[in-house]
Order: structure tokens, then sequence, then C-alpha cells
């Protein structure tokens, strides 16, 4: 019976979590927010640590890797009824060590990488876009393989893209609709607020911190006593407060400063992408056995491409706390290798697949979220060398993972992330390669530790 008493208690505290934040603002829908015209930067730092492990089935080569980072991270989000567009900017460096047990083989690696991107939707009337954008990603790295040998390789990477798309649709942030009523909600709460506000009210307010949000400054002083005076005068001009001591004040900061902004979305889009693209490889090679058998080479290959997608993104705020996301592509691509060094014919290399994923995310509090999802990826792709009497080697594959996800907010400046999942691979030889069969699990997990300047 004391048992049965205690589950029956740990039900009903988590059916709390569920509903018990929000019981004078329960009726909202995120959904009615429509973004203003907005600009946000944001400069982030990242250290990084990581470790897998691969059970693979179709062997014994079971392996394990530790995986550490650090990078700076630079995004650029400006909105308006005409406009969409998204920029970042990152470098970062990097490190990993990974040792297989049947061969007792250990593999040193780094890497120095700087990308950047943007993407831009101009819209006209009913939401109609059409899009265009930029990638570029450049990168330096090297390796050391020992064994029975010793491997050392050094190379620079790079890859452009600039993608082309229309479509129709589009994801609204509705986050600042989220922390205006987590606000309001507190502030009833500790009976500060003489009446509900209404629905175009609570619009309003969203709309004043989104705006005063746009506002950057190094010193993070000047910073808050911007933002809270903009939100306070909200509330005195529209006659809201029973008091403005102590309760009011200590309540609007606590949830200002330590309640993290989580991006909920809202919205459809339907977009088909048409993206040219151009890749380079430049790698120099040297193996080492003994002092009378030593070996070097270089490798130089240039890959032009061309890719066409149709894919849908659906987000929708299910409530306050609960996030439904969905995303589906289908894709065909073509690539050409052209090879810079002899014993290499260049090759025609076709692509085609269709991916998709679907998530649950819970918002309990201001502070942490989580997410459960799956992933699939469906693929076929092609390859034919440039020689006459060469054969076309075609795969069938696919990749499905489970993945777990939280996060939690400690302050402004610190934000700890971690995540794990599972995948199986699965990949079979349609042509020359009889009975060729390749599966394998691969569960994996991640910590990440995020301090922002500003």
């Amino acid at each position: 019976m004391k048992k049965n008493t205690i589950i029956l208690a740990i039900v009903f505290m988590f059916a709390g979590c569920l509903t018990g934040n929000s019981q004078v603002y329960n009726d909202f829908d995120l959904k009615t927010f429509l973004v203003p015209d907005i600009t946000r930067n944001a400069l982030d730092f990242t250290l990084n640590s990581s470790g897998e492990m691969y059970d693979n089935k179709s062997s014994e080569n079971d392996s394990y890797s530790i995986t550490g980072d650090f990078g700076a991270n630079f995004n650029r989000f400006k909105n308006s009824r005409s406009l969409w567009e998204k920029q970042n900017a990152s470098i970062s460096f990097g490190a990993n060590y990974n040792k297989e047990n049947a061969s007792d083989s250990k593999v040193s690696r780094y890497n120095v990488s700087f990308s950047y991107s943007n993407r831009s939707r101009f819209y006209r009337r009913n939401n109609f876009f059409f899009g265009i954008g930029g990638n570029a990603w450049a990168g330096i790295k090297g390796d050391k393989q020992e064994n029975s040998e010793t491997l050392k390789n050094n190379g620079v990477n790079l890859d452009l893209s600039i993608p082309l798309s229309v479509g129709k649709g589009r994801i609204e942030v509705v986050t600042d609709a989220r922390q205006a009523i987590y606000i309001l909600e507190n502030l009833d709460r500790r009976g500060v607020m003489k009446r509900k506000l209404s629905n175009d009210e609570i619009l309003t307010l969203a709309k004043v911190i989104a705006q005063v949000k746009n506002k950057r400054f190094l010193d993070s002083r000047i910073h808050m006593i911007e933002e809270i005076s903009t939100v306070d005068s909200f509330f005195v001009k529209n006659d809201l407060l029973t008091t403005n001591g102590a309760p009011y004040f200590t309540t609007l900061y606590d949830y200002w400063m330590y309640g993290d902004r989580f991006e909920r979305l809202s919205g459809l889009v339907i977009e088909g992408t048409l993206t040219p693209g151009f890749q380079h490889y430049y790698s120099k090679s040297r193996r080492d056995m003994d002092s009378s058998s030593n070996s070097e080479w270089k490798s130089n290959t240039n890959i032009p491409s061309i890719k066409g997608a149709v894919s849908l993104t659906y987000e929708n705020p299910v409530n306050l706390f609960w996030q439904q996301s969905g995303f589906v592509e289908l894709f065909g691509q073509y690539l050409k290798n052209l090879y810079k060094y002899e014993d290499y014919n260049d090759s025609n290399n076709w692509y085609g697949g269709l991916n998709g994923s679907y998530k649950w995310g819970y918002y309990p509090t201001s502070r942490t979220n989580i997410n459960l999802g799956v992933y699939e990826s469906i693929t076929m792709n092609s390859r034919k060398r440039d020689v006459e009497e060469a054969k076309v080697h075609s795969y069938f594959g696919t990749t499905t993972r489970l993945f777990f996800e939280t996060y939690y907010y400690f302050s402004p400046q610190l934000r700890l992330s971690a995540n794990a999942g599972i995948d199986y691979s699965y990949q079979k030889a349609l042509k020359d390669w009889d009975d060729y069969t390749y599966s394998q699990f691969h569960p994996s997990f991640q910590f990440t530790l995020t301090y922002s300047l500003f």
C-alpha cells in the first residue's frame, strides 16, 4: 500500500510539471505570435568533449575513440515580413584519439577549420519566396596511424556551394512569446499583477521583448539595465502592477537573467532547392616501415557537383510545454571526380535518397529541455569510372538513429548540453559485388559546455 502511494505521488508530481507552471495563461497559443522586424547577433565559445564505441556485428573489430575541440561561433539572424536571413561564421580546433582492438592500431588526428554560411529568403505575397545563399568551408588536417608501420597524412580541403530555392511558407520564431508567458505566470504567482492580460496584450509584450533583445552591449551591466527598464515600462504604462517592490523586480530579474530563451518554432515550409557546388582535396602521405622502405605520395582531386532537393519542414508548438518537429527531404545529386594523379581514372557519381526526422521536445522550465526523436535515411548511389570497360557499382543503404538530447542553463554566459544516441547502418551492393552486405550498431554520447562573450 505504501509503495502504491509513493508511485501515485510521483505520477501526480510529473503531471504537475506539465501544467503547474501555467495555470493562468495555459490557453495562450504560441502560433499567434509573428516575429517583428529584428536583427540579432550572438558570439559563442565552445569547449567540447565526446566519446563513442563501435560494436561491429560483421567482425570482431570493435573500437573506441575520444575527441576534444574548441571553437568560436558567430550567428546573425535578420527578420522582416519581406526578408528572412541567417548567417553563420565559425572557426574550430580539434583533436581525436582512436584505438581498434582487433588490429591493435592507434590513430591520432588534428584539424583546424573555418566555415561561413548564408541563407536568405525574399518573401512575396501569400508567403511565396525565392532564396539564395552561399556556403564555404576550408580545413587543414593531419593524422598519424601506428601499428606494424607508421603512416602520416596531411591535407587541405575546400568546399563551396550556392543554394538557389523557391518555396512557400514560413517558420516563425515564437521564443519571445514563450518568455513573456514565463514572466507573466510567475509575476501572477507572486501576487503583483492586477489582472490577467489579454492575448493582444501578451503579443504586444512579446514584441517589446523581441525588439529590446536586438540591442548589443559589451558592458553586460548597461545591457541588463536597458532591457529591464524597457520591459518594466510596459507594465507601468499599462497599470498592470499592484506593487513594484522586491517581489516584482526579483521575479523579473530572475526570469530575464536565468531563464534561457529556448528556441520555439511554429510554421510549415515547402521548398525546392538547386545547389551547384565545388570541392577540392589535397593530401600528402608518408609511410615509414624501416630505414630502407619508406614511401611518399600526393593526391589532388576536384569535384564539381549539382544537387536538387524538395523538402518539407514542420514545427508545431503543441502547447507551452511541448514541441513537435518534423522534416522530410527527397534529393538527387551528381558529382564528377576529377583526379590529378596517375593510376586513377575520373569517375561519375549519382546519389539519390529520402531523409526524414521526427522529434518531440519537452520544456518543463525556463532552464532545461528534453528532446527525443528518430532519424531515417534511405539512399542509393552509383559510380562509374571514365574508362570504356568500367562497370557501374551501385549500393543501397539505410541509417536509422534514435536520439536523446537534454540541456541545462546555468547563467547567461554558461550552458551545458548533452546528447546520446544509437545508430544502425545497413548497406548492400546491387551490382558487381556478390553477397556484399554491411551492418553496424553505433552508440555515442556527447557533452558540451558553452561560454558566451555577448
